[in-house]
């Protein structure tokens, strides 16, 4: 059964097909990686067909079913593992979900799969219990990995410790972004304001991210209240969706600043509302490696961030941290007080030429899996 298609068989897994990180990584990967040489399939730890799958499948991918881990059930996921494997052959298994890798990617090494855990985010994230078992879990990660991947420094630690940087199997593997994508374009710029219904008069500010409680919207709307007592003409445009969204439109109502609000919720084109903005606000609680960042740079969109985010994330001088600490107040006024003339072109060549551009990212990550793959035969 090994290599039957006269190519390297890659298993990526993750928890949802969701439009988030990690499942953003794998999707762009699959997009620009060399499937002369490369075949790669998807398993989710769920049974939903949203965000990337329809996407996913029309690329030429298999996608595949199997448990979620819950703590309770650890006979039924290995029996399924075990199940699948029996039934499936890769060579190289590449875990994006690992609350439960030890598990799963024990059972790949013992139906001979190189194994390759990933870690996306800097913090857990869950209830008190989800917590405790990922933490459980990322002690046995390391060991039972052939090769362990980070998006950052923080996102390592996290998963494989603070001694990550002396393990010889480690390697940094940012996310990645179609940095061309993100070229300024004002006739894109242009029509989705028509689109939204803004004025040209109008000073937009913006987000992009899910309505999830690590982005923080709910301080984003704080700040926008005062901006919006100062300057009436100011929108904010909100790009992503979320489980906080009934409670996001409750407060936007309750501070009566809803009707300057445009939800415009999941898209393929964040590219294009970037370019609208005039500042991006971004105040997250904990990231691992926000590419909103990246991507709000490559189309030269002047960025206030929260200090939790890693400075890694810095390629310009288009974006400055801030204190959550500090308040909504000082959040506003420095917002309406950017008022620099950005270079955009500038701004988007110190993305193409960085190790977040998607054609260098595949690169680097063709070649850890042709080296998995060699060091085995």
């Amino acid at each position: 059964m090994h290599n039957i298609m006269g190519k390297i068989k890659i298993l990526m897994v993750l928890g949802t097909p969701a439009r988030e990180g990690a499942q953003s990584f794998c999707v762009n990967i699959l997009k620009r990686i060399d499937k002369n040489i490369f075949h790669v399939d998807f398993v989710f730890m769920s049974d939903e067909k949203n965000g990337y799958y329809t996407e996913i499948t029309s690329l030429g991918s298999s996608i595949f079913s199997l448990p979620h881990y819950n703590g309770l059930n650890k006979l039924v996921f290995k029996r399924a593992w075990n199940s699948f494997f029996d039934s499936h052959y890769y060579d190289i298994v590449h875990a994006h979900a690992t609350g439960a890798a030890y598990i799963y990617l024990n059972i790949a090494k013992k139906h001979d799969c190189i194994t390759i855990s990933h870690s996306h985010s800097a913090y857990y994230r869950g209830n008190a219990l989800a917590i405790l078992i990922k933490k459980i879990s990322a002690k046995k990660v390391a060991r039972i990995s052939d090769y362990c991947l980070a998006c950052s420094k923080n996102a390592a630690i996290r998963l494989f410790g603070k001694r990550y940087s002396f393990m010889n199997n480690f390697y940094l593997m940012p996310n990645l972004i179609f940095t061309d994508n993100f070229k300024y374009n004002v006739a894109n710029c242009d029509k989705i304001k028509v689109q939204l219904s803004l004025e040209k008069s109008a000073r937009i500010y913006g987000h992009l991210g899910s309505l999830t409680k690590p982005k923080n919207h709910s301080f984003l709307l704080d700040v926008f209240a005062l901006i919006k007592k100062k300057e009436s003409n100011s929108v904010l445009v909100l790009v992503g969706d979320g489980p906080l969204m009934p409670s996001i439109i409750k407060k936007a109502k309750k501070l009566n600043i809803f009707e300057s609000i445009k939800f415009v919720g999941n898209v393929s084109n964040p590219n294009d509302y970037l370019h609208c903005f005039d500042v991006m606000i971004f105040p997250s609680l904990f990231e691992g490696f926000p590419m909103s960042l990246i991507e709000a740079q490559a189309c030269g969109v002047y960025t206030i961030a929260s200090d939790t985010i890693t400075t890694e994330t810095v390629l310009s001088d288009n974006i400055e941290f801030l204190n959550i600490k500090q308040g909504p107040y000082l959040w506003a006024e420095k917002a309406m007080s950017v008022v620099k003339q950005i270079d955009k072109q500038k701004s988007f060549e110190y993305v193409k030429q960085s190790i977040y551009d998607i054609d260098k990212g595949v690169h680097i990550l063709e070649n850890i899996y042709k080296t998995a793959f060699n060091c085995r035969k």
